[in-house]
C-alpha cells in the first residue's frame, strides 16, 4: 500500500510542477495515461523542455527494446 500512495504522491508532484510551466490540459491528460513510472518521469522532462503532446506520442509509439534480452544474448554468443 506505501509504494502505491508514495506512486500517488509523485504523480501530484509532477503535475504541479507541469501546471507551474504552463503545460496544456491537452499534455496532463495524456501523462495521466502514462502507466509505467520511468516513461512519465521522461515524458515530464520532455513536456518542460517544450516537446508538444504530439511529438512525445510519437516518441511513445516507438517499440521500446529490452536491452536485457540483448545483454543476455551477447553473453550466450560470446
Amino acid at each position: 500500500m506505501e509504494q502505491e500512495e508514495e506512486k500517488n504522491i509523485i504523480i501530484e508532484f509532477q503535475r504541479k510542477v507541469l501546471q507551474e510551466a504552463n503545460c496544456t490540459a491537452e499534455m496532463l491528460a495524456y501523462l495521466d495515461e502514462i502507466d509505467d513510472d520511468v516513461f512519465r518521469e521522461y515524458y515530464c522532462i520532455c513536456a518542460l523542455d517544450g516537446m508538444t503532446v504530439e511529438e512525445i506520442r510519437r516518441i511513445d509509439s516507438i517499440a521500446v527494446q529490452d536491452w536485457r534480452l540483448l545483454e543476455l544474448s551477447v553473453e550466450i554468443t560470446a
